[in-house]
């Protein structure tokens, strides 16, 4: 994703991914289509650490592999995206549709799992110096692949969207 001096290696590369992917999924499962396509299309109540495998899988290929390697990914992603549709009940009760592949929710999730990981890495003191200021504009690539195109490339950006 930028090779080992960028700002994705420094904060993925660090504890504070695992702490950041807690706050991420919470975060996530907050979201009623994301909950909903979770639990209505994964396995995460019979294997969990699968789930959570497979999710990591795509963070780690992502964030550290070869651009061959991180199109692989996405395109098994987007294969396993293009079966997770369906409905979901709204703040006021109403049905909506939803699938995995939409935008809004594509970039839901990136915003949940941006924040959490530069939050964590923020909160945990490995950003002293300020020094890490290109992350949210490096990870945005990452979205590209699976088919989100504009995802926040700036601290402020991103908070418009949170």
């Amino acid at each position: 994703m930028g090779g080992p001096d960028s700002d994705v290696w420094k904060v993925h590369g660090s504890l504070a991914t695992l702490v950041g992917g807690v706050r991420a999924l919470l975060m996530q499962a907050a979201y009623p289509a994301a909950l909903a396509g979770v639990s209505q299309h994964s396995a995460y109540d019979t294997d969990p650490l699968g789930r959570l495998e497979r999710t990591t899988r795509w963070l780690t290929i992502t964030s550290f592999g070869s651009t061959e390697a991180i199109a692989k990914e996405a395109r098994r992603v987007n294969a396993l995206h293009s079966h997770v549709s369906g409905e979901y009940e709204d703040a006021e009760n109403k049905k909506q549709r939803y699938e995995a592949s939409q935008s809004r929710h594509l970039l839901w999730v990136h915003v949940a799992f941006t924040d959490s990981f530069l939050t964590a890495y923020r909160e945990l003191g490995r950003d002293a110096d300020g020094s890490v200021t290109n992350y949210v504009r490096e990870w945005a690539r990452s979205a590209e692949p699976l088919g989100l195109t504009g995802a926040p490339a700036s601290d402020s950006e991103m908070r418009d969207v949170v």
